[in-house]
Formats: C-alpha cells, structure tokens, sequence
C-alpha cells in the first residue's frame, strides 16, 4: 500500500464523514487520537493486512469524534477526575461509534476488525481477579456496551469474565443496577448524554461507598495534548488503566524477585567470607597455640636432657677424684 495514497483516501474520508475539509492526516507515533484539526495514527507496516485493518477502523473511529463528540465535555469531564473521565471515555466510544454505524453502515465491520486486531495485539485486556474495582468497573463499561449493544461479539468472554468478577467484588445488585444504566446508551444523543451518565453511575457507586483506590483509570483521557479533544489510543484508551495496572503488579514481582535471589547472592558470599576469615583466624590461633607448645615441651624436653648429663658428668668426674686418692 503506497503511503501517500492511503494519506488522500483518509483525507477524502475524512471530508465525507466530518463535513469537514481542513483535516489533517498524520501516520507517526504509536497512538491514534484526534486534536479536532488533525487526526494522528499509528506507524506500522503498510504491507501488513492487519496493521491496514486497524488503520481502517481507527479513521472511522477518529473521524466519529470529530462528527459527533463535543469537546466542551471532554474538557468537563477531565475535571471531574481521571476515573471519571475513564468512564465517560469508554461510553462516548460506544455511543459515537453507534452513529458512525448508523450513518456509514460500511464502517461496523471496520470497527470490528478493529476491535479483533486489538485483541491480537493485547489492547483488550482480559479481566482477572487481580484487577481492583476501579479496572473491573471500567472493564464491565467497556466490554458489555460494545458487546451487548454494539455487536463486537469478539468481547463477548472479556465481558462474562468481567461482569462475574465485578458481582463478586460489589454484588449482584449494584452490577444489575450498572447494567440497567449502560442499557440506556442507545438512547443518548451526545456526549453531554455520556458525561451525564457517568454521573449516574458515580451516583450508584457512592450508594455502595465504592472506591476506586489508587488506579483511577486512564489518566490521559480522550487526547493526547489536548485536554478538549477524543481520541482512541494505538492500544485501546479502555484498556491503558488496565495495562498500567498489571505492569506496576509485574514489577512488584520482579522486584520481590531481584531482592529476594540479591538477599540469598549476598548471603552466601557473606558466609563465605566469614567463613575464611574464621579459617584464617583459626589457623592464626592454631599456629600460635602450637607454638607454645612446642616451645614449651622443646624447653622441658632442653631441661630434662641437660638435667641428666650434668649428672652423669658430675657423678664421672667424682668417681675420678675419688680414684686418684
């Protein structure tokens, strides 16, 4: 695929489905997001069918905030907070991408392969019992609005998986009371709708006194440098919270690990070092105490020797004066 043709396609796409022609298309970066005057995606191999697939839904995807999410409560929600605005994300998503579907038949199954590339690529992350409640909650938003009410079958696991950790982690009741909320996205009309059903749900959550502890989602929101705009990250704005999450826990891992396997290098080396000096030192002793020994049985031994002799010359040359009498 020739670069600069794919450039004037998504430029020619963008002017449709927009109604706008002052867009522009960059391929840098590893992220997909829209400032409202330009859309980025990510580089990869234009050779590559899927890298292609998920340009092909990411231009919808960009092109759907720049038709029909308004920045005005983007910008409200980053104030509310980065769990939040994670939760609003991830329902504006779902709504715009309802549109862009209503509007351009053509791009649900765009959207789609989308979504299966970024399963391939771990974008879509699957729940674990290891997530906190803030990521589980977030995970449910996600998973079920494009499951159940935009189609993408692909998520179908990742949602039961979800919505099954969430009941055990809150109970049944909230979860049934959230999916009561998250049925009523087909009916919202604009991104204040979403920003307002994020309060709802905030509302449910204080009921239950939920906290979302230290992982408050995706702290960069629907833009990358511009706290006004929405974009959809290279690998999934649902799940960047997500990834973030299980990277600190590997990294508590390996760090346990390195201290560990660093506890039992230095303890063996220790002991070895204590143990020659100890040898050392006790063959310093030894030696000492030997030669004390030594010297004192040698010094016995001298007196004793001498002790003899004298006598017997002694004893010799009297027995010779008493001779010559």
């Amino acid at each position: 695929m020739n670069k600069s043709k794919l450039l004037k396609r998504f430029r020619m796409l963008s002017r449709v489905m927009s109604n706008r022609g002052d867009i522009t298309i960059n391929l840098t970066g590893n992220r997909c997001y829209t400032d409202y005057n330009s859309i980025t995606l990510p580089v990869g191999d234009l050779e590559n069918p899927d890298y292609l697939e998920l340009l092909e839904g990411a231009i919808d995807h960009e092109v759907g905030h720049l038709r029909w999410t308004d920045r005005t409560w983007t910008a409200k929600s980053y104030e509310k907070g980065a769990f939040f605005n994670a939760i609003r994300n991830g329902i504006e998503d779902i709504r715009m991408e309802r549109m862009v579907c209503l509007e351009w038949p053509g791009a649900i199954l765009n959207l789609s392969k989308m979504v299966t590339q970024g399963i391939k690529k771990g974008w879509f992350s699957k729940p674990t019992d290891s997530f906190p409640p803030s990521l589980l909650l977030q995970a449910v938003v996600v998973y079920y609005g494009r499951y159940k009410i935009n189609d993408q079958v692909q998520l179908k696991e990742f949602c039961e998986i979800a919505l099954a950790l969430l009941t055990d982690c809150i109970g049944q009741k909230p979860v049934h009371d959230l999916i009561l909320l998250l049925d009523t996205i087909p009916a919202l009309r604009s991104n204040q709708h979403s920003y307002e059903l994020t309060e709802q749900i905030i509302q449910l959550l204080k009921k239950i006194e939920f906290k979302p502890g230290d992982s408050q989602g995706n702290d960069s929101g629907d833009s990358q440098g511009n706290d006004s705009g929405d974009s959809q990250d290279s690998q999934g704005n649902e799940t960047q919270a997500i990834a973030k999450v299980m990277t600190q826990a590997i990294a508590k891992v390996m760090t346990q690990a390195i201290a560990k396997v660093m506890t039992q290098a230095i303890a063996k080396v220790m002991t070895q070092a204590i143990a020659k000096v100890m040898t050392q030192a006790i063959a310093k002793v030894m030696t000492q105490a030997i030669a004390k020994v030594m010297t004192q049985v040698i010094a016995k031994v001298m007196t004793q020797v001498i002790a003899k002799v004298m006598t017997q010359v002694i004893a010799k040359v009297k027995t010779q004066v008493l001779a010559s009498k």
